[in-house]
């Protein structure tokens, strides 16, 4: 059969499902609820509410959802109760339907559902705890702690579910001492350094600070992490992390990031968290960075200068961008301002140094 044709029958098949839902919907009968509970298969029943979803003004209602989690059975039902969870974590809801949203969803994170079912088998468990986990954003009920933490702490768990469960935590004030103690000092899950940046995300303004700065440090400079495939936006978030207060940074770890880190993104972290304060320090971190492999990694060194030897104002304020948003359109704003072309970066490096010198930078 060709594309075609299988499109052309499922468009009829759907219609058809509409159309008949419509003619079973009755004046004190929720939205689809009948046709809902009278099909006894799961490919029925997701139909009927893809169908739904699909009608003028979006058929699908509060009570037909909440249905559908709490009554289903989701083992004969997977794809129709994995697509009424994702529903029911966007729906608008009114403040009360969002309480029961919400008693629903941490019911669902409780829960041991089988890790895959359906046929062919879907990702049951790891859907329904997304869209869990989803549906309680903003959350800062205490019976929603004890859940979250267990999704955390587990290793073996999927890791983007563990990544959303410590976003959750990170709004609980009390949940600091485990997010510091239970995760981010554990090297054992370095393997997921995704789950490591969002801990970190969560401490580095807490209670936690100086101990977090510390670790950071020591982690940022670990082989295990640097040989690790997934680091690089972890190992950037340690590095903004340590530049929190430049001060207690060794500088020396700076420039050797600077000299020698392999990830551009982590270089470009460095000048544009420097470029916050300006000073001496920025300055050294420029003129290596004149001279990196990187075409925009140079480019972000050039605005830097440029901004240096710009009038006190404009350097504050060509500093604040280039810290804000470290981008080749500000560069070429801030080129634009002061005269320079755009295709300076593009010029050989001793021309681009003599340009700066002219403009009062030091050649050392």
């Amino acid at each position: 059969m060709r594309r075609d044709d299988r499109e052309s029958i499922d468009a009829r098949r759907d219609a058809g499902i509409r159309r008949e839902i419509k003619e079973e919907h009755k004046e004190n009968t929720p939205e689809g609820l009948r046709k809902i509970k009278k099909n006894s298969d799961d490919i029925s029943a997701y139909q009927a509410l893809k169908a739904l979803e699909k009608m003028k003004g979006n058929e699908v209602s509060f009570d037909l959802l909440s249905y559908i989690l709490n009554k289903k059975d989701v083992k004969k039902f997977p794809r129709t109760v994995r697509e009424a969870a994702f529903m029911l974590a966007k729906f608008p809801a009114n403040a009360e339907q969002k309480k029961e949203i919400q008693q629903i969803f941490l019911k669902t994170l409780n829960m041991k559902y089988p890790e895959a079912e359906g046929n062919p088998p879907i990702a049951l468990r790891r859907s329904l705890r997304l869209a869990a986990l989803s549906g309680l954003e903003g959350y800062t009920g205490a019976d929603a702690i004890k859940p979250f933490m267990t999704l955390a702490r587990n290793r073996d768990e999927d890791k983007d579910i563990r990544v959303q469960a410590i976003l959750r935590l990170s709004l609980y004030p009390e949940a600091q001492d485990f997010l510091y103690t239970s995760v981010f000092s554990v090297d054992d899950y370095l393997e997921q350094p995704q789950v490591m940046a969002a801990a970190l995300s969560a401490l580095r303004k807490s209670a936690y600070q100086e101990k977090v700065q510390e670790r950071a440090r020591t982690l940022l400079f670990k082989k295990k992490l640097l040989a690790h495939s997934d680091c690089e936006v972890f190992r950037i978030a340690l590095t903004e992390t340590i530049l929190d207060e430049p001060e207690s940074a060794r500088f020396e770890d700076i420039l050797t990031l600077m000299k020698e880190d392999k990830s551009w993104r982590v270089r470009r972290a460095v000048l544009s968290r420097l470029a916050a304060r300006g000073g001496e320090n920025f300055m050294m971190a420029t003129r290596i960075a004149l001279d990196d492999p990187q075409p925009f990694i140079r480019q972000l060194a050039i605005a830097s200068a440029v901004a240096l030897t710009a009038k006190p104002m404009e350097c504050k304020e060509y500093l604040r961008r280039l810290s804000a948003a470290p981008t080749p359109l500000t560069c070429a704003e801030i080129f634009k301002a002061e005269n320079i072309s755009h295709e300076i970066s593009l010029l050989p490096r001793e021309k681009v140094r003599e340009i700066l010198q002219n403009r009062g930078m030091a050649s050392q």
